[in-house]
């Protein structure tokens, strides 16, 4: 019961200690966790090493452990505001806490009347993008790969559900996204990891990796339109919402071209935020799959 006895001690801190003081204690637990977590942090300076090289940037151990460290800074930060807001984001809360930029895409994707597969990463504060979209008044389902222990799921799913999310466990998705699509609605899911068997692999950051392609058969059967969506923080830890244009799979000429356009969009978002990218494996070395969330 370790694991959850400290996202509870967590959930606490966020819904009692004034932001700027959490933050700041869970950057001294962040420190700790880079100091004795090797693996995590030598899997988070070789993704970092490869984005910085694709940016023409060469970086010494030295800054990149820097660099690294911010990382799990970021981390403690996005646990902490995920359960600082157990709730639905009212329209005043998003006006004062979520800076949105182009909302109208948004609008956009659900125009197209095919559903939306709203497509993230594990960049800055992902589930509070999923709670920002509820709170402007879409319905959104989201696909979660399942917690290994079943008490730290309904932790996290039940969380989810407060705000206003509707959860698919990853694995048996399909059946249940196609019907949620065939209602026009929105669908969520992560595109920087890949946790199938597959082997196939897609340039990225300048190297082949892995990357899902759930979002793209989606798109390429139901028609439903892509939305990119990114919450990452600014230089003042205020959250932004970045809705890019709508990806409409007809006005593409194959499921490829699709895909080439999502690496480009994920490339664009990761390269502005780094340290803001929870990957705590080698992305490019690490064949495993099926195992357990970023987080």
């Amino acid at each position: 019961m370790g694991e959850l006895f400290n996202y509870r001690l967590t959930a606490l801190w966020g819904r009692c200690l004034p932001r700027r003081l959490g933050l700041a204690m869970g950057h001294r637990v962040a420190d700790w966790c880079y100091a004795h977590d090797v693996a995590g942090r030598q899997g988070v300076m070789a993704n970092l090493r490869r984005v910085f090289a694709f940016q023409g940037r060469v970086l010494d151990d030295p800054a990149l452990e820097r660099e690294a460290r911010q990382t799990f800074r970021f981390f403690s930060q996005y646990l902490f505001d995920f359960f600082a807001y157990s709730k639905p984001l009212t329209p005043t809360q998003l006006k004062r806490e979520i800076t949105i930029k182009n909302r109208e895409y948004l609008d956009q994707a659900m125009a197209a009347g095919k559903g939306v597969l709203l497509l993230t990463a594990h960049l800055g504060n992902w589930e509070l993008g999923g709670a920002a979209v509820t709170g402007l008044g879409y319905p959104l389902w989201v696909i979660a790969l399942p917690e290994p222990k079943p008490e730290v799921d309904r932790f996290f799913l039940e969380r989810r559900r407060r705000r206003g999310m509707q959860v698919i466990p990853a694995g048996s998705a399909v059946r249940d996204v196609l019907r949620i699509l065939g209602r026009r609605e929105m669908v969520a899911l992560l595109a920087d990891r890949d946790y199938t068997p597959r082997q196939d692999r897609v340039v990225f950051f300048g190297e082949p990796a892995r990357l899902p392609r759930g979002a793209v058969w989606l798109a390429s059967h139901t028609g439903a339109a892509i939305l990119p969506t990114f919450v990452v923080y600014d230089a003042q830890n205020r959250l932004e919402l970045h809705l890019h244009k709508p990806l409409i799979p007809e006005t593409f000429e194959s499921p490829a071209a699709i895909q080439q356009a999502i690496v480009k969009i994920l490339e664009e978002e990761i390269g502005k935020a780094p340290h803001q990218w929870y990957m705590f494996r080698d992305l490019w070395r690490d064949d495993s799959y099926g195992g357990p969330s970023a987080r």
